[in-house]
């Protein structure tokens, strides 16, 4: 068989080469159509639909109706409000599955032993919304998780969870300072944190949290005058 010349067989890896890049483009561009297709249609529906639907999936023991009032009150309680040092926390609600008042998520149980029992060990949970538990009950948190956990082994502990939305280390440690100030100290505390720190390195580089940008701006042109800058904040807020 006569051997092919230096020329064709150039030519010949030339065409391979070059059909196998044309296949490569064309399955990257079906991928790249699927991905754009599949983002058009989740952007789409409306965030707050997809998180309703979220909720029947992981309690399918509820009923459509529990279901439903979980999600309206993890809606509800999932707003911030002004906070001196911290500069933000969760705000306060009362619910049949959730509940937050000042700077405590109430965590169900939030005793591993019955109450007649030695003096517990109190744990306190500092973190973002993670810990705090954002779109879940009172005892699906973190904390609840541990609770049941210390349950199981009988350690008696006694849990708090302090966990505000949007928190990086550098507020959980202001927050944990001012709650030890006001004499609640706890026997260990536990640190969960991640996301926010990650997401949010310029917040602890500069030592700024969330929101200080924002804050500035309404600030900014209202510093001479009291009355107005009362009068500007009245307005842009709720």
């Amino acid at each position: 068989m006569k051997k092919p010349t230096k020329a064709a067989q150039i030519y010949k890896d030339a065409a391979i080469i070059g059909l196998n890049t044309f296949i490569l483009f064309i399955v990257v561009e079906l991928v790249a159509w699927g991905i754009v297709k599949a983002h058009k249609t989740f952007r789409s529906t409306p965030l707050y639909q997809k998180e309703k639907k979220m909720h029947p999936l992981v309690r399918k023991n509820f009923s459509e109706q529990e279901n439903t009032r979980i999600f309206d009150e993890t809606k509800a309680a999932d707003r911030i409000m002004y906070a001196p040092w911290t500069q933000f926390k969760a705000v306060d609600y009362r619910g049949k599955y959730v509940n937050n008042q000042g700077f405590l998520r109430k965590t169900v149980p939030n005793r591993s032993m019955p109450s007649n029992d030695s003096t517990p060990l109190k744990v306190f949970f500092m973190g973002g919304s993670t810990t705090y538990g954002t779109h879940v009950t009172d005892s699906e948190t973190v904390p609840a998780a541990f609770t049941q956990l210390c349950k199981q082994n009988n350690i008696n502990v006694d849990v708090y969870n302090r966990g505000v939305l949007g928190y990086i280390s550098s507020q959980e440690y202001m927050l944990l300072n001012s709650l030890i100030l006001q004499g609640k100290k706890p026997d260990k505390v536990v640190f969960l944190d991640g996301l926010n720190d990650i997401s949010g390195l310029k917040f602890n580089y500069y030592q700024k949290p969330a929101f200080t940008q924002r804050n500035t701006k309404i600030l900014a042109n209202y510093g001479r005058s009291r009355g107005d800058l009362v009068k500007e904040l009245w307005r842009k807020t709720n």
